[in-house]
């Protein structure tokens, strides 16, 4: 019932409402009717109830060519698809206003077309649509203490979620913002809803999100600054089943600033309800203390709890610093801190305490500059379960923090996890991402691997948390020393030399460890050292590693170079070069890595450009096999008011068990005009 009374607010409501607020602040008569806004006058602008500032459009032509097919080793169930579509648009973009652009000013841009695309090979049948875009705001007494602003947009396109997968997306956005601007604050309100939908050849999901926003803040020079917020978010996610989920998200931050003094306080309350239901509080106090130009002491604590719905599963963590910070001349800055951290949730209880010591020195040598880093704990931990009588217990984390690619795969932390648990999220835990459609899951050994699918919601290099259970360590005490050692050395500005050595050792003082087990005490040792030339026209990097550690020992070399040029003052030319080589200690034995790109850009003539990349990629190792073969080119141009562009892309990919083929041509002509 409240879902479909704010979407129907923000449907019927805002335009009304912030239109009859925003008459209501504005003075009554014309002398008075610019206000502060007569200062900023333009008298090229005519007050007139409707002008047409500005007028612009384009004729836009594109055809496109889309032919794939994979086949496979060890079946013969071969896979082939090609796509031709062809599309006419028109675009219109401009500025408007109604009896001043002070008091409502319009900016949209459109898109009106149609659409054919054929289909052939295992799918053949075609369509024909009607492309629908546009991007319209309207700002009210933008210039005014009390102003609004509405805004609509509807945006159509199409992805290559993966090969023989075509994804198209649909997503309309709504909604509207007042904003009152006064002295020393402002205040903000802000409502908006969007609606997503996504069609494959594997699923059609629709994604439904009605949000609204109040904000506080505190402007100047004043002793403590204020930022309050409150987000009110509902969500609709249509897939297989349909999942409901509802937000209340309240923020509060305050800075004081006092002397030699800067403290900064940050306390958040989070509540999901729907389908998947969770409490979480958070505070986080920092104060920093300036004694003198070269000391400085600081103080932090943090507080979290975290709550799933009915009281299932609670978990609470304190965790407090002090230390201080110390400058020596130029070349020797000192931190000496000592951390303690307690975790009390309803399988295990944690303490553990750490003093840190990080050392800085930077000095000039002979031709050149030196410097080395030193860090160093000592950490004592407290362990106890609470669910097991043997020792062993199911965990549960949550907000794991994780960044998610296609074409590699990601462990998470703990080993033994419980697939069927494992909960991915959004960085603000708004969405709740599918398996088998956003991402993936493999099982390698004892440990669980996640990537990312490459979708609208989930592309490469996103930043998830992801909750899940895991079979975790007994009773346990124990001690963990570390240290960490980067040397470098940089030789003018071609030659750097470098060397960095962790260690980290865990000292088992009571209790039973077992390598099948998360939590078990491993020792980590790694070291690498390496060279870096650098010149005019070219980057060479050159490293060697040997990591001795418990947990998948190995030697590795690693070798880079880049080298770029301009044979003419308008072209250029750029080579690069990767390959490294990683030996296991175990059964996965050698894993080896070459990859070369060259790429080549010139300008053909005055108003013509091209563009040439060609690239090579192979990968061996023991769980997967590729090699890569990438032709690309883009050639566009503009004379006066008309764009030309054709872009072309061939891969020829060899995996562990398939064979793929792309073919991709574009070809576009856009014809410019002005109308006004």
């Amino acid at each position: 019932m409240h879902k479909a009374l704010l979407r129907s607010a923000l449907k019927i409501s805002v335009w009304p409402i912030i239109l009859i607020a925003g008459l209501c602040f504005l003075p009554v008569g014309r002398g008075h009717a610019q206000g502060r806004a007569s200062e900023n006058f333009d008298p090229s602008y005519q007050t007139r109830p409707f002008l047409l500032q500005e007028l612009n459009g384009a004729l836009d032509f594109g055809a496109f060519l889309r032919d794939e097919n994979e086949s496979y080793q060890t079946t013969t169930s071969d896979r082939d698809q090609k796509q031709i579509r062809f599309e006419e648009r028109l675009n219109l973009y401009g500025k408007a206003s109604v009896y001043h652009p002070n008091f409502l000013e319009i900016d949209f841009d459109t898109t009106l077309g149609p659409s054919q695309t054929r289909y052939s090979g295992d799918i053949s049948k075609s369509e024909n649509e009607a492309m629908n875009e546009y991007d319209i705001s309207a700002s009210l007494l933008k210039e005014k203490p009390l102003s609004a602003r509405l805004f609509t947009a509807q945006q159509q396109y199409e992805v290559d979620r993966e090969f023989l997968e075509l994804l198209d997306v649909q997503v309309q956005t709504y909604g509207g913002e007042v904003r009152y601007l006064a002295e020393g604050y402002h205040l903000n309100f802000r409502m908006q809803s969007i609606d997503t939908e996504e069609d494959s050849p594997d699923y059609f999901r629709k994604r439904s999100e009605d949000a609204a926003e109040f904000r506080f803040a505190t402007l100047g020079d004043s002793l403590i600054d204020t930022d309050f917020r409150y987000t009110r978010r509902m969500t609709t996610d249509d897939l297989t089943i349909s999942t409901d989920l509802d937000y209340d998200d309240l923020i509060l931050t305050n800075t004081l600033e006092y002397g030699n003094i800067i403290g900064r306080s940050f306390i958040s309350y989070y509540q999901v309800t729907g389908d998947y239901e969770s409490d979480t509080f958070f505070i986080m106090e920092n104060v920093d203390v300036t004694h003198s130009d070269t000391l400085q002491t600081f103080y932090n604590y943090n507080f979290s709890q975290y709550d799933t719905g009915g009281g299932d599963f609670t978990s609470k963590i304190n965790y407090g610093e002090l230390g201080l910070r110390h400058q020596l001349y130029e070349s020797l800055r000192t931190r000496l801190s000592a951390e303690v951290s307690h975790t009390d949730d309803d399988s295990y209880r944690e303490l553990y305490y750490q003093p840190n010591l990080s050392l800085a020195y930077t000095k000039k040598v002979p031709f050149g500059r030196f410097s080395a880093v030193y860090d160093s704990f000592w950490r004592k931990t407290e362990s106890e379960s609470k669910s097991s009588a043997t020792g062993a217990d199911i965990r549960r984390v949550f907000s794991e923090p994780h960044v998610l690619q296609s074409s590699s795969w990601t462990s998470l932390d703990n080993i033994n996890v419980d697939n069927g648990t494992v909960v991915v999220w959004d960085e603000g835990r708004t969405t709740i991402y599918d398996v088998g459609i956003d991402y993936e899951l493999r099982q390698n050994g004892i440990r669980t691997e996640i990537r990312s699918l490459n979708t609208p919601r989930l592309p490469d290099n996103s930043n998830v948390l992801v909750d899940y259970s895991y079979l975790g360590s007994p009773d346990l005490d124990y001690d963990t020393v570390g240290q960490l050692i980067d040397l470098r050395y940089d030789l003018t500005e071609f030659v750097s030399l470098f060397y960095n050595h962790t260690s980290v050792k865990q000292k088992n003082i009571e209790g039973e460890t077992s390598s099948f087990i998360a939590g078990s005490l491993t020792d980590t040792k790694r070291q690498s050292y390496g060279a870096e030339l650098r010149w005019k026209w070219f980057d060479f990097f050159t490293e060697w590693e040997k990591d001795s550690s418990d947990v998948t020992p190995y030697k590795a070399w690693r070798l880079r170079g880049d080298f770029s040029i301009s044979p003419t003052r308008a072209s250029s030319l750029t080579l690069s070069a990767n390959r490294s080589t990683i030996r296991y200690q175990d059964e996965r034995g050698t894993e080896e890595f070459t990859s070369t790109r060259v790429s080549f850009d010139t300008a053909i003539a005055r108003n013509i450009n091209a563009a040439v990349n060609i690239e090579f990629v192979k990968d061996d190792g023991f769980y997967y096999d590729e090699e890569l073969w990438k032709y690309s080119f883009d050639l566009n141009s503009r004379f006066r008011l008309l764009d030309f562009e054709v872009k072309g892309v061939y891969v020829d990919r060899q995996e562990t068990y398939q064979d793929r083929e792309v073919l991709r041509l574009e070809f576009r002509v856009i014809r410019h005009f002005s109308i006004l």
